[in-house]
């Protein structure tokens, strides 16, 4: 089912009034107006009085917005060959970030099984636009490439979801150092522990104390002893940055990061 939200025609859209500001800042003075339309794609079985169950509940708000489902005629917006119909969506493997919200609002509507939805949201450029302004358009406001993708084509069914067999593994502790980035010293630590275990530890494991004792986390250079020319510096980081901070001891600093 394809069902879309939009705001009623006399109410003014302030997703699309920011997007009109974003444009003529582009140096496309074109663009009138902007209106956003909410698109949701459900892998479900619903009935119609499902569906409007749905969309009057959960999706829609009938004081000031509308919705269709299924096919319905384009608006009169649409119509004009000035207005410029771009649909945005999440690329395949992107979560996205209202699903599960949505799937669990069914549940407690009590509607039916739902197993997936797939949500986009269509933008209405009113303007005269060529493809190049387009382009910058989508480019520059609309569409994050890396989780995005311009929707040019109905959705074609919903993927399945992969099956994964979790397997535990052990790793030979005398190859992990490379693999993992430990340092001479941590691997020992490493080693002499699992000997005392009497077995191997597990990827997880490793995984758990390369990232603890990463330099991202427990910066090991800063609280390292430094040597410049002369002058030794124990701990870099609590001799400058902490210092400087408990040397000020502001009462509004509760807690620093």
């Amino acid at each position: 089912h394809t069902i879309e939200v939009r705001l009623k025609k006399h109410l003014a859209d302030a997703r699309g009034l920011g997007l009109v500001r974003d444009i003529h800042d582009l140096g496309i003075t074109s663009v009138s107006n902007v209106r956003v339309v909410d698109v949701y794609w459900l892998d479900a079985d619903l009935t119609q009085d499902s569906l409007e169950l749905v969309c009057h509940r959960l999706l829609a708000d009938p004081v000031t917005q509308e919705y269709w489902y299924g096919q319905h005629p384009r608006s009169e917006d649409e119509a004009d060959a000035n207005c410029h119909s771009i649909e945005v969506a999440y690329n395949a493997g992107v979560t996205d970030p209202v699903e599960g919200t949505i799937i669990k609002a069914l549940q407690d509507l009590g509607v039916g099984e739902v197993r997936a939805i797939k949500t986009a949201k269509r933008y209405l450029i009113e303007g005269q636009l060529d493809a190049p302004q387009l382009e910058a358009i989508c480019d520059k406001l609309l569409v994050n490439p890396i989780i995005q993708h311009v929707v040019r084509e109905e959705p074609v069914g919903f993927p399945e979801n992969p099956q994964y067999e979790f397997t535990l593994k052990e790793v030979d502790v005398g190859q992990a150092g490379q693999e993992f980035g430990f340092s001479e010293d941590e691997l020992k630590t490493i080693t002499t522990y699992f000997q005392k275990q009497g077995r191997n530890p597990t990827d997880a494991e490793l995984e758990t104390l390369a990232q603890t004792w990463s330099e991202h986390c427990v910066h090991k250079t800063f609280k390292a002893q430094i040597k410049l020319g002369e002058k030794v510096t124990n701990n870099l980081i609590k001799s400058t940055i902490m210092k400087v901070t408990e040397e000020l001891s502001k009462p509004w600093c509760l807690s620093v990061f």
